[in-house]
Parts: structure tokens; C-alpha cells; sequence
């Protein structure tokens, strides 16, 4: 096998192909990315079994074939080839040799053969999506998934639901998150499936343009849930488990609102946690004849900063500051809409539509 291609398509290929393997693997075979090399260019592919992820690149192929050569190593590699000159890369007699002008490297190449094959199985197309406006969906629904915290892995995930329309949602049970948009269904359906919230957030960083959603089933049930947007394509086995059902908690939301603007509304939040010791102390919402002070601290040191809101009437009402500038750093806009309901969860959106959260309060004595 032999090609030459731009180092930058060389490096992202890799960096790619990384995101779905493990940072352990199980086994030699599975720490490579396989590298196919045809007339239409080279692919570069990684996998944990679980994740497949694979990036197709443009280069000049002068012998195709296949190899299979460790990600890590390869990546600390390329690393090195600090201009744009191409980079050609030979394998044979299970060594691989890459060179850029004076810098050359030699990998041994592991057994391609031995590579598993077919890991995304059987799939097909369900729908297409502006890759734009699926990103900015999952940066903002996926939130409120579990660090890992709580042991439960359906909520480190977040739940993709595709019918009318395609919603994500997630929850880590204290913070709940739920937005959809606009899709083209091949036909009428009705899917949910869970995904790991690592995995669509990397979806994020990579889709744009016209992006086609795939799905894997077993006996009509989904099994495997993928995006492929131009020369990127990854997928994912379903978490199994049974995720909260927190769409119907969204639907009732009588309570006045408060608007602030967004950045003003940062800067409070950031003052009032200033001098906070540990960042699960809560900072205190006071709100009264349309201005609001919030304030953190104790008796050895606080901080308060007032800004101005749109609500007349009289509030109060103590928050996590990590939670809820969290989900105030997904949201557009100038404007941020916060409804206070006393021990209820604050409804937290944008004015303007998107996705909407839900931040429980802190039970004030």
C-alpha cells in the first residue's frame, strides 16, 4: 500500500478514527486503526466494538491496500510533521514508513486480516438533517446527561426520539433537558433509543451540511443508531434500560417568567459563586419589582451582584450555580427566559424557542 496526502487530512483522519476506540482496548487489534486505501481515496477506521467511527480522505493512491497500525503511536507520529509538504506513507514486509521530506518514521504494521469486520452490520438510511442545526440540538439536549456519578448508565446517556420530529432529551435526575427540530423521514416511524452522551457530543464537532441518520435493528427493534455527514461517518450499539420518562414533565408550566439578559444574568451567577468553597453550595435568587440580587456565601465571606429582570412580582429561590450555568451556556439568544415556581423545578429557556431545561431548586429552609 502506498499513498501521499496533505498532513492535515492525514492527522484528522487519525484524531478521528480515536474517537472510537477505547482508551484501553481489550486486545492489540483493537488499539489499530485500519487504513483503506482504493481509487477514491483513503479511509481511516477505529472501533471499541461498540463505537465505529471512520473518515474518508482525499489522497493520491499509487498502490491500494490495507493496514492495520497502532493509533497511539501512529498519532504521536504524525504529530511531528509540522509543515503542509504531503506526507507519503508506505507499508510492506509489516513495517509502515512514513515520511515527510528529512522526518521519517517506521511503524510495524499489525495482521489487517485480523481485524473484525462488519462492526456497524446491517443498517439503513432513516432520515436526512442539516448537519448545522443537529449540532447545535445536541449541544444543547445532551447537557444534562450523568457524569457517572449516580452509577446508572441510561443516564449517562442522552435519548433520541425520531418520529415528526427528531428530540433529544437527557437527565442526570436534578437537571432535565429536552429540545427537537425539523428532519425528513424516509417514512413514518417511531424510535427512541438511548446513546451514549459522550458519542453525540462528539457527533456535534463534526456534522455539517446534509447529514444522513442510520439505524441497525434486530427483528424490527433498533439495535444501532449512526450519522453520516460528508466523509464522517459513526454509529453506536444502544445503551439498553429503561430512561426516565421525562417528556411529560414539560408540559406544565403555569408560572410567571423572569427574562434577563443572558450575559448579565453569567456575570451575577459568577460573582455570587466567587468566593463559594465547595461549587455545590447553592447561590440565592431574590427578585422584587423587576430586579433581581443574587448572592452567595456565609457569614466568613459572600458576594451579591443585582440585575434587572422583567418580573414585578416578589421570588426567591436557591440554585446549584454549576447546574444552571450550565444549561444557560447552551442557550441563544440575548435573552434568557427563567420561570421561579417555589420548591418546583425553575424552567429554564430561551425566549426566542430551542431546547428547554428543567434545574431543581435547592429546598431553602
Amino acid at each position: 500500500m502506498k499513498f501521499t496526502m496533505d498532513p492535515a487530512d492525514l492527522k484528522e483522519a487519525v484524531r478521528f478514527a480515536l474517537t472510537a476506540m477505547a482508551t484501553r482496548p481489550t486486545s492489540p487489534i483493537m488499539g489499530g486503526i485500519l487504513f483503506s486505501a482504493t481509487g477514491e481515496g483513503v479511509t481511516a477506521s477505529g472501533s471499541d466494538y461498540e463505537k465505529v467511527g471512520s473518515l474518508t480522505v482525499n489522497a493520491d493512491v499509487s498502490e491500494p491496500g490495507e493496514a492495520l497500525l497502532n493509533g497511539l503511536m501512529l498519532s504521536k507520529a504524525i504529530g511531528k510533521f509540522r509543515s503542509s509538504k504531503p506526507v507519503t506513507v508506505i507499508v510492506e514486509d509489516k513495517k509502515a514508513h512514513l515520511s515527510q521530506n528529512a522526518v521519517k518514521f517506521n511503524i510495524s504494521a499489525m495482521p489487517a486480516e485480523e481485524y473484525p469486520r462488519d462492526l456497524v452490520g446491517n443498517v439503513r438510511t432513516v432520515g436526512t438533517i442539516r448537519g448545522e442545526e443537529f449540532a447545535k440540538l445536541i449541544r444543547s439536549a445532551s447537557v444534562s446527561t450523568d457524569n457517572g456519578a449516580a452509577n446508572l448508565p441510561e443516564l449517562e446517556c442522552a435519548r433520541v426520539e425520531l418520529g415528526q420530529k427528531l428530540a433529544i432529551m437527557s437527565t442526570d435526575r436534578y437537571q432535565l433537558s429536552l429540545g427537537e427540530i425539523d428532519w425528513e423521514p424516509v417514512e413514518e416511524m417511531s424510535h427512541a433509543m438511548s446513546v451514549h452522551g459522550d458519542w453525540i457530543r462528539s457527533v456535534a464537532k463534526t456534522v455539517a451540511g446534509h447529514t444522513e441518520l442510520f439505524i441497525g435493528e434486530n427483528n424490527g427493534e433498533p439495535t444501532r443508531f449512526g450519522v453520516t455527514s460528508g466523509p464522517y461517518s459513526t454509529s453506536v450499539t444502544l445503551t439498553a434500560g429503561k430512561y426516565p420518562k421525562i417528556r411529560s414533565l414539560f408540559s406544565n408550566n403555569d408560572a410567571d417568567a423572569c427574562d434577563y439578559n443572558l450575559k448579565e444574568l453569567t456575570g451575577a451567577i459568577d460573582v455570587a459563586a466567587a468566593l463559594l468553597d465547595d461549587k455545590n453550595t447553592p447561590v440565592l435568587f431574590e427578585g422584587q419589582d423587576g430586579e433581581t440580587t443574587v448572592s452567595g456565601g456565609a457569614d466568613e465571606a459572600d458576594s451579591k451582584a443585582t440585575l434587572t429582570g422583567t418580573l414585578e412580582d416578589t421570588f426567591r429561590f436557591a440554585v446549584n450555580p454549576q447546574r444552571i450555568l450550565s444549561v444557560i451556556r447552551v442557550t441563544d439568544g440575548e435573552t434568557i427566559r427563567i420561570t421561579p415556581n417555589g420548591n418546583k423545578p425553575l424552567w429554564v429557556t430561551s425566549p426566542e424557542g430551542g431546547t428547554d431545561h428543567l434545574v431543581m431548586p435547592v429546598r431553602l429552609p
